[in-house]
């Protein structure tokens, strides 16, 4: 019972700020050391590396792996000109705006890192189609990855559940995006070297060695340097622009303003202020929406989400973090799909089902709408009621499974110091088969440590290879 009534206050009290770990401690004290403000505004920072991994201290070769991950997803582009154009573009916009300069002498012997980088296709997008993604956690020849040398910083975004009531308190209230707010912020020159990736657009020509010289989506710290520069920039406008000071401090999540007042004069001004602030430091503002057509007054139509927001009530629909909000009507909505039925489910269908939707209190919203199967044949309708058994155990599995893996394990996740010669080890290899696993005993240990990986010479039945090895752990059988 005392345990009971303990948790019971927990959950009803407030939440409360947590104190910064000492690498939290640390990437503060980074941040705070190393950037600094450009003459028209913008912001530089810095990596924050691992004290260990200094200057990317340990990183092994990474363009070849770079080099096979760019021709596979080449190879598929090609498959679907159309996306291809698009992907092509969106790095072409990257040079052409220098957020991607190239770089004509490799010298990747020196301490670098190459990012592969691969399309996501989303046809059904109305916006973007084509998303380019950077993969940081690639592992170079000594079984580091940049995001293994990198500390990822603490978490600086507003609860998003308190950011959504408090955004319904006011009358009036206005939403909008900073426009690709990563790419406007530069990143130390010193570190740009590791963010370098191949591209080309022509199948027939040489591949071409580029650095990403701002903030990349991607790498593990990229959320804490971007909105750690939107606070800072709130304490360096605080004492001429106020409420945008205040805005950028508690009514942000990530790139997203969620912001008003009670005032429709104070709306105005915020919304004004806001665009000054952030236009000073390089950073602009798209898709604004409002439940008030005078706080839109004023604003470019192409920066409005839709120029007949206010005109027609069904096109006055914009998507806010994960839900849908009516700007006229000024309510929340869920927009839902009806399920195709058919005679075959397959898992990965099932998933997709129940993630669809997306509660800001909760996340993914596990009791997708049923469909209407009452005339549906006695086949479907077993199919049906597996999805629905289906959506319990992921439940139950989420509770008994995931939730406790957040807890720490030390055990299994820090580096084993009693690795050594003659253990039995489970050899990482890129081209074994799905649940296939190649053994062998470590015959020397060599240099380059990361948190679980060693590289290490391993007499397999193969012969004698050097490869990054995972120490093998038998688990208990529950």
């Amino acid at each position: 019972m005392d345990k009971l009534l303990e948790k019971f206050w927990k959950l009803e009290e407030p939440p409360k700020i947590s104190e910064y770990s000492p690498e939290e401690e640390y990437c503060e004290d980074v941040y705070q050391k190393t950037t600094r403000r450009l003459s028209d505004g913008r912001y530089v920072v810095s990596l924050p590396f691992k004290p260990q991994y200094e200057n990317g201290k340990g990183l092994g070769l990474s363009r070849m792996r770079a080099c096979r991950q760019f021709f596979r997803n080449e190879s598929s582009l090609c498959k679907k000109p159309e996306f291809k154009v698009i992907y092509d573009n969106v790095l072409e916009e990257y040079e052409s705006l220098g957020h991607m300069t190239e770089v004509t002498q490799d010298d990747e012997g020196s301490s670098s890192f190459y990012l592969p980088h691969h399309a996501v296709i989303k046809p059904e997008s109305s916006s973007t189609k084509v998303r380019v993604v950077f993969n940081a956690s690639s592992r170079s020849t000594t079984g580091l990855s940049l995001n293994d040398t990198l500390y990822p910083g603490p978490i600086l975004q507003n609860d998003l559940m308190l950011l959504i009531i408090r955004w319904r308190f006011y009358r009036y209230v206005f939403n909008g995006d900073v426009e690709k707010m990563y790419r406007q912020i530069w990143l130390n020159e010193d570190h740009t070297r590791f963010q370098r990736l191949v591209f080309r657009t022509d199948p027939k020509a040489s591949l071409k060695n580029f650095e990403l010289k701002t903030v990349t989506f991607g790498v593990n710290c990229a959320p804490f340097l971007a909105i750690r520069t939107l606070l800072q920039l709130a304490s360096d406008v605080e004492k001429d622009l106020p409420l945008a000071a205040k805005i950028l401090r508690r009514m942000m999540y990530v790139d997203d303003a969620l912001a008003g007042a009670h005032e429709l004069e104070v709306a105005i001004e915020a919304r004004d202020q806001l665009v000054c602030a952030l236009t000073s430091a390089g950073f602009s503002m798209r898709k604004w929406t409002s439940n008030e057509e005078q706080i839109l007054q004023g604003l470019p139509p192409d920066h409005l989400l839709s120029e007949k927001l206010l005109e027609i009530e069904d096109e006055s629909n914009a998507k806010t973090l994960g839900i849908r909000w009516n700007a006229k009507s000024d309510f929340f909505y869920f927009s839902v799909k009806p399920i195709q039925m058919k005679s075959n489910f397959t898992k990965r269908e099932v998933l997709s089902i129940i993630a669809s939707l997306f509660d800001p209190a909760g996340g993914p919203i596990l009791s997708p709408p049923e469909p209407e199967i009452h005339e549906a044949p006695e086949s479907i309708l077993n199919r049906w009621q597996r999805v629905k058994a289906l959506n319990q155990r992921l439940c139950l599995r989420w509770k008994e499974e995931y939730l406790k893996e957040l807890t720490k394990r030390n055990k299994w996740k820090n580096p084993d110091d009693n690795v050594k010669v003659n253990d039995m080890v489970v050899v990482k290899e890129d081209n074994i088969p799905p649940n296939e696993w190649r053994l062998g005993r470590i015959v020397k240990v060599l240099p380059g440590v990361d948190q679980l990986v060693r590289v290490a010479e391993v007499k397999t039945e193969r012969g004698l290879i050097t490869r990054p090895v995972v120490k093998l752990v038998v688990l208990p059988s529950n």
